[in-house]
């Protein structure tokens, strides 16, 4: 299921693309998030949505004429009703723990979030209990809350899930037709990994982004909803290793250089060679978020 946000800059590039005088290219994915005012994780998305709708040719670079109806071109019909409100909220929720207002081992109250989000108690405890079913939030006592605390234990869990899951989306990629546009992502991921890997000062948040982007690309190559919303839990928990360790900008730059051999072995369609690097990159990263921690971590616990 895709978020508000999503169907909302999907309709608007959508609309975008519509616009583009004849044999315009299509703006660059930084000019794009800029200009709509989010973040250019959702623009890349959006961007893949639109290749599978033959709205842009495969390197992303270029409109494709005609299929200009709505329903030709994937746009989504918005709603206006409770299940989009819930999902506004759960946005709002994950944007504070992406701000670090929210960070792992923390209680927070269903009123709390009902102010930062500015709903009802009852759109809030509906959209927390459906954010509790990743077991990333856990319910306590007198309508409050706690985010999962960041333990080896649970690093170790996620890792193995990740080993099982990714590992077998990869085997789905090499599968993917030659003229299939995950291949061409694949490229252009590889240059944006090459840009980064030449700043001179990365923040975290642009390494999430790539980072996200890229295991989000295998886990679109298997075509399975159910692991697609498993990597919006891995997405979640990802985030919650961000603000439950201290993480050193090296560590940005040896994940960056992970993700580039991974892919260059895929585009040379290397298997087995795609396969190790990637497990030992899940096993690499996992060991580098555990030595992060702080040694005043908190431990699983009953709320006061």
């Amino acid at each position: 299921m895709h978020s508000i946000y999503f169907q909302k800059t999907y309709n608007r590039l959508v609309d975008l693309l519509a616009a583009l005088p004849k044999d315009a290219p299509v703006p660059a994915p930084f000019r794009i998030s800029k200009d709509f005012g989010v973040s250019r994780t959702l623009v890349y998305a959006a961007l893949e949505r639109a290749k599978e709708h033959s709205l842009i040719d495969a390197t992303g670079e270029k409109a494709i004429p005609g299929r200009r109806s709505n329903s030709a071109a994937g746009k989504f019909v918005l709603r206006t009703g409770a299940s989009s409100e819930r999902e506004r909220v759960q946005e709002r929720f994950l944007s504070l723990v992406r701000n670090g207002k929210l960070r792992p081992g923390q209680y927070f109250t269903e009123a709390e979030i009902a102010r930062e989000s500015d709903s009802a108690t009852v759109t809030v405890r509906e959209a927390l209990l459906a954010l509790s079913q990743s077991l990333l939030i856990t319910k306590q006592a007198r309508r409050s809350w706690r985010v999962a605390p960041l333990t080896a234990e649970r690093i170790a869990w996620a890792t193995e899930a990740r080993l099982l899951v990714e590992c077998h989306a990869l085997k789905s990629l090499f599968e993917a037709p030659d003229d299939d546009p995950i291949w061409a992502h694949l490229r252009d991921l590889q240059e944006r990994h090459r840009v980064f890997r030449e700043t001179p000062e990365p923040r975290y948040e642009e390494f999430y982004e790539l980072d996200r982007e890229f295991h989000r690309t295998l886990y679109r190559a298997t075509k399975n909803d159910y692991l697609r919303a498993f990597e919006e839990v891995m997405s979640f928990f990802v985030l919650l290793q961000s603000q439950g360790a201290k993480l050193r900008p090296e560590i940005f730059f040896t994940a960056c250089a992970d993700h580039l051999k991974i892919i260059d072995a895929i585009l040379q369609r290397k298997k087995r060679e795609a396969g190790d690097l990637l497990r030992d990159h899940l096993e690499r990263a996992a060991a580098a978020i555990q030595s992060s921690l702080p040694p005043d971590q908190p431990q699983e616990a009953s709320a006061p």
